[in-house]
């Protein structure tokens, strides 16, 4: 799937997906807060640009960091101290 096919998969399930800059974290589009879906989509033009989405309030987004650190392990330590995460929506 391609960057445009993952954002409209996310719009159609009312997620806000947000063009991101190739080999990065940071959104393509100044203002993406309040960009709309056409400008979205247009910076999804941009060669090797990646796709996220903006965090609805109230959702939590976990991080978990295999390329530096062993975030399986922190996670298992996480859960050993206050029990089983819950089993929710993921992505590599």
């Amino acid at each position: 799937m391609t960057a445009a096919d993952h954002a409209a998969l996310y719009s159609a399930h009312w997620w806000q997906p947000v063009a991101i800059r190739p080999d990065d974290k940071r959104p393509i589009l100044k203002g993406w807060q309040t960009a709309t879906l056409e400008t979205t989509w247009a910076a999804m033009a941009t060669p090797g640009a990646n796709v996220g989405i903006a965090v609805p309030p109230g959702c939590v987004v976990l991080d978990v960091d295999t390329k530096k650190e062993d975030g399986f392990a922190t996670i298992a330590k996480f859960e050993a101290l206050h029990g089983k995460l819950p089993e929710t929506l993921s992505a590599t």
